[in-house]
Order: structure tokens, then C-alpha cells, then sequence
């Protein structure tokens, strides 16, 4: 860490901030707006971005040496391809007794990092994108976990693990195909962290991942999780006493004279409120019934147009049989038959004005009964 680094650490001590930042291989998403004053960088990567690799240890190993052990293990394992390129392992968990998935990448990878991001912030760890994803859901429910499939589905894939008996079991995929396959087939719980800004989601949950117990996760270098030292109460208190002496002085004084001028404009506010206080009353109750109003022709606004979408339906081209329905709420609709061309079904369900993404989400295979292709169409409805 070069000298610069140090005076923004030394800055960020008496102005504590962590920043959480996600990235997804082209672009980093913050968890604040503004980057100007100096903090500590939580890094979320994307599972898209990184290689997972299991591996056992002996039930020997002793917890001080299992980072080093790990980092042997991979690094065999790394040796026997042909391409010598080096990679760094920026994190580990257990997965069951024994068994660590650790976490790596190319060097080269976090070099373009370091380069990229500002100045001012001091990456104090990098880590999988599940791991911030964990901590959001960690601190959403209070510091507890269920058992289940936690995700956030993304522009371009979904970031995700499952958590069983208190510790990760496996990583979603981050391509959505395979993604969307394991959700369809997953039977227990599933939680999903839905957002206008699913990439928010994971910076915030980055910034609060030092917060998390320390034996959901194992860190390396050259980006160990540091989190921000902690002074004794009794000498921050001793150290600060010279300072509040030499400003109770100037410091009384203006607040004297500041607490003088707001009660001066408070009491002009006083009269003016007074006098509103009795039209706020009156139309208090006009403006509940209106909101109840509003609310109940909202809610029938929002019913999806399913009478229409079967009418529809009964007027696909003829040789079309129509097995099943499933509405899967807010506006998702497959549909389940067969028919003698596939292709002209979509055709027609494209230009129908309560649906859109129309497409195929199975193989078209052909019924040796009837001669007919079976087909499986996934579509959006359409708002009212």
C-alpha cells in the first residue's frame, strides 16, 4: 500500500465510511452516489467473473493453517494445466465437514481492479458476489438465515446460493438457462431480493459483509477482509478531552446565538401552523375516503386480462390442442399443447396486444400418436 493509501486511511478514521460496490465484469455499481471523501471498499465480483474449485482437507488440519492448506491444495490442482497463467484465491467457505469451495481468478484480473477503481477508496476485501448477497438477506431478517435458495435476478443472469444448516451448500449459475432450470426444479424455499436496482442490492450487502461471523467465510491475500480497528472507549474519551475544552468556549457562545434566532423564527411558524392546523383537519377525511378509492380502483387495474388471453387462445390456428394453462403471478403465462406447426402458434400469439416475449422454452418434439409437435410457450401479460 503505497503512502497515499495510508493519509486516506488516516482521513477515513475520523469520518468513517464503508462503500459496498459490485461489479459485473464490464462496470461497477456503489452502494453511495458520491466517491469523493475517502473510505473503505467492500468488492463483490460477480460468480460470472470467477472459478470455483472444491476441495478436501483431512479433519486434522488445524484452523490456523486451513487458509494456507487451501491455498497449497488449488494451487496443485492449478499446476497440472498447461497454461502456467497465476491466479490468486480471493476467498473460501465450508461447504460440508471436510469439504472448502475456494474461490480464484487470474492475477491479471484483480491488477485491472486495483487500476480501475478511485484513489480515494481502499479496497479492504474482495469476495464473491453470493457472500454480499448473503449479507443482505443476513441483515434484512435481523441476523438470521433460513434454509433455502437465496437469488437476485440480474439484467443478464442471476447471482445466488443455497444455504443449509447454517453454511453454504452450492452457487446458483450465473447463466440464465441454467439458472432458471435449477429454480424450476429447486422444491424447498426460495427467496428472491427483488429491486428496481438489483446491483444496489449487492453493494449494500458488500459494505456490511465485515459484519458477518467470521466462519461463514475465509479470506486471502492479497485482499484479506479488514475491517476498521477498534480503539478503547476510555482513551478516544481521554485523548478528546483537550479538544472539548478548547471549543466549549466559542462553541457555547454560537449556539447561544443560534438558539435565540430559531426560537424567534419558530414562533413566527407557530402562528402560521395554528391557522392551517384547522383546514389540514377538514380535509384530513376527504383526502382518506379519495386514498381508499384510489387503492380499490388500483387493485382492479392490476388484474391481469385472463379472459381475454383465452379468447385468444381459442382462436389459434386449427390442428391446435391446448393441454394446459399455468398463470404464475404477476404476468407470467405458459401454455402447455400441441399443434401441427409450432412456429405459426408464436407467430400468433406475438401479435395478440395482452402478450409479449412470446417463446418456446422446450424442445419441440413430435407426438408418435398424433403426428402433432408437442410445444411449451412462455409469455408476459401485458398491464391493462
Amino acid at each position: 500500500m503505497d503512502l497515499i493509501k495510508y493519509w486516506y486511511l488516516f482521513q477515513e478514521f475520523w469520518r468513517p465510511l464503508n462503500i459496498g460496490a459490485y461489479y459485473n465484469g464490464s462496470q461497477y455499481f456503489y452502494s453511495q452516489k458520491s466517491l469523493t471523501q475517502p473510505a473503505r471498499l467492500y468488492l463483490a465480483i460477480s460468480h460470472s467473473c470467477l472459478y470455483f474449485q472444491p476441495v478436501r482437507l483431512p479433519s486434522n488440519v488445524p484452523s490456523s493453517k486451513i487458509s494456507k492448506a487451501l491455498a497449497i491444495e488449488v494451487s496443485r490442482t492449478l499446476h497440472l494445466l498447461e497454461d502456467r497463467t497465476e491466479f490468486a484465491i480471493i476467498a473460501a467457505t465450508v461447504i460440508k465437514e471436510g469439504t472448502y469451495l475456494v474461490i480464484f481468478q487470474e492475477k491479471s484480473f484483480f491488477e485491472k481492479i486495483k487500476k480501475e477503481i478511485p484513489r480515494n477508496l481502499i479496497i479492504c476485501g474482495v469476495f464473491p458476489a453470493w457472500l454480499a448477497l448473503l449479507s443482505w438477506f443476513w441483515h434484512q431478517n435481523h441476523g438470521s438465515l433460513e434454509d433455502g435458495l437465496y437469488f437476485v435476478r440480474l439484467k443478464d443472469g442471476l447471482e445466488g446460493f443455497v444455504w443449509r444448516d447454517g453454511r453454504l451448500e452450492n452457487i446458483i449459475p450465473f447463466t440464465p438457462k441454467a439458472a432458471e432450470l435449477l429454480l424450476s426444479k429447486y422444491r424447498d424455499q426460495a427467496f428472491e431480493a427483488s429491486s428496481t436496482s438489483p446491483e444496489e442490492i449487492l453493494a449494500q450487502g458488500a459494505a456490511l459483509v465485515p459484519l458477518l461471523p467470521e466462519k461463514w467465510h475465509i479470506t486471502f491475500d492479497p485482499f484479506p477482509l479488514k475491517s476498521r480497528p477498534r480503539i478503547p472507549k476510555k482513551a478516544l474519551i481521554l485523548g478528546c478531552i483537550p479538544f472539548l475544552f478548547l471549543g466549549i468556549g466559542v462553541g457555547l457562545k454560537n449556539q447561544i446565538n443560534a438558539i435565540e434566532k430559531k426560537e424567534t423564527q419558530l414562533k413566527k411558524q407557530i402562528k402560521i401552523l395554528e391557522k392551517k392546523e384547522k383546514e389540514l383537519q377538514n380535509t384530513l377525511k376527504e383526502k382518506t375516503v379519495i386514498e381508499k378509492i384510489a387503492l380499490k380502483a388500483q387493485d382492479y387495474h392490476k388484474r391481469p386480462p385472463l379472459l381475454d388471453i383465452l379468447t385468444e387462445l381459442a382462436k389459434l390456428p386449427n390442428g391446435t390442442w391446448i393441454r394446459k394453462i399455468n398463470f404464475q403471478s404477476p404476468a407470467t403465462i405458459q401454455i402447455w399443447g400441441e399443434s401441427d406447426n409450432t412456429l405459426q402458434v408464436v407467430k400468433r400469439l406475438e401479435n395478440s396486444p395482452y402478450l409479449k416475449e412470446v417463446k418456446v422454452i422446450s424442445t419441440v418434439t413430435k407426438n408418435p400418436r398424433t403426428g402433432k409437435e408437442n410445444f411449451v410457450i412462455k409469455a408476459i401479460i401485458e398491464p391493462s
